[in-house]
């Protein structure tokens, strides 16, 4: 997926009919609400005051934090600001937060002060230094398949959406199979008629 500079458009997405745009925030304000467990900060922290209210109102009666929305609605806001699925720039940040020091040196040593950077294109940039440190290395294969790993919850997802399909698919054959025995039955049941009228005559 393209991120900044090639894509220009805010994310938006519906609330009850209602469209919610969400601006991206500089990349501390980013990687914060990023690198936050819940989905909440990510998607409230980017929308305005009178759509967070309504959202919040939402929330408390139990939608859409029961359907998992807010997690659909921030990994959409991830994956559009970080340029990679949000459970994959929101590891990476972790780790690179955890060692700060090291990877704002390696940037510093080249002129590249990354806070100054669009999220997309940060993440961009600490992942080649990531890559530069290990990439030689033993380590470099298992990080990279920690980063990588999709959550149970996006797997779970999948597996619902890919039941539904084939419940709908299911549903589908049944019917066209009852329609075909309907026609079956009709033809047989007029057979049986004429087989009855012809025993009468």
């Amino acid at each position: 997926m393209l991120g900044d500079p090639w894509v220009f458009e805010d994310p938006a997405w519906a609330l009850d009919g209602r469209v919610i745009r969400h601006q991206c925030p500089p990349l501390r304000t980013a990687v914060a609400l990023l690198t936050h467990p819940s989905p909440v900060p990510l998607v409230v922290g980017t929308m305005g005051p009178a759509d967070a209210d309504r959202l919040y109102e939402s929330v408390l009666c139990g939608w859409p934090s029961e359907s998992g929305m807010l997690d659909i609605v921030a990994d959409h806001l991830g994956e559009t600001w970080f340029c990679r699925p949000r459970w994959e720039a929101q590891r990476l940040w972790q780790q690179t937060l955890g060692a700060w020091g090291t990877i704002d040196g390696e940037l510093l040593l080249r002129g590249i002060n990354v806070m100054d950077l669009p999220p997309a294109r940060a993440t961009n940039v600490v992942m080649a230094v990531w890559r530069k440190l290990l990439g030689g290395s033993n380590d470099w294969e298992p990080w990279i398949a920690k980063l990588t790993a999709t959550p149970l919850r996006v797997q779970r997802r999948q597996m619902r959406l890919d039941a539904a399909k084939n419940i709908d698919s299911g549903f589908g054959d049944a019917f066209a199979a009852f329609a075909q025995l309907e026609q079956g039955s009709a033809m047989v049941t007029s057979e049986i008629i004429d087989d009855d009228t012809d025993t009468l005559m």
